[in-house]
């Protein structure tokens, strides 16, 4: 059993996508994105890819997982992900100072979080921090990290959210 995933003209013309043993290296117009596999399988690049399994069965939990994070990676460096988070909350701020997020968000001090060299972060409101990268695991791992920071409570609907969300608030105590 194997897995075969054809790859369109449109994206090959635009990325090298180069094998050496078990690492698949896909290199496009934003940077280069590494999948690497295990040793249970043989992979082959043509115009399409094989992804054979060495054992008998090819595991079908990982056919999906596969074509996924072949599809990502193929994404992120043609295109790049984006992500936003909002402050929300009085005297809520962001900026960034030599690749740190500096953030005020109601402690008593300031908070930094150092950012990974291939995401790249940009404050273009002092509420709002946007997020760039090839690589969609890493940047859905950033904000997530900066999102805990201030979960928003529901009462009031303070905290950093992801651009769009909405907070369902929970009426507060009556009397």
């Amino acid at each position: 059993m194997e897995l075969i995933i054809q790859i369109p003209k449109e994206i090959t013309a635009k990325n090298t996508i180069t094998l050496d043993k078990n690492i698949l290296s896909i290199t496009g117009v934003l940077g280069t994105e590494e999948i690497t596999f295990t040793n249970d399988f043989n992979i082959q690049v043509e115009q399409i890819i094989r992804i054979k399994s060495i054992k008998k069965a090819f595991p079908k939990s990982l056919k999906g997982t596969f074509r996924a994070l072949l599809n990502q990676a193929f994404t992120g460096v043609t295109l790049g992900f984006r992500k936003q988070l909002q402050l929300v909350g009085v005297g809520f701020k962001a900026n960034v100072e030599n690749n740190v997020l500096v953030l005020k968000i109601g402690l008593s001090h300031l908070v930094k979080v150092p950012v990974p060299s291939n995401i790249e972060i940009k404050c273009p409101k002092p509420t709002v921090i946007t997020l760039k990268g090839t690589n969609l695991q890493e940047l859905t791992n950033l904000s997530a990290k900066i999102r805990h920071l201030k979960v928003p409570e529901p009462y009031k609907g303070k905290g950093i959210l992801h651009r769009y969300e909405k907070i369902k608030l929970k009426s507060g105590k009556k009397n």
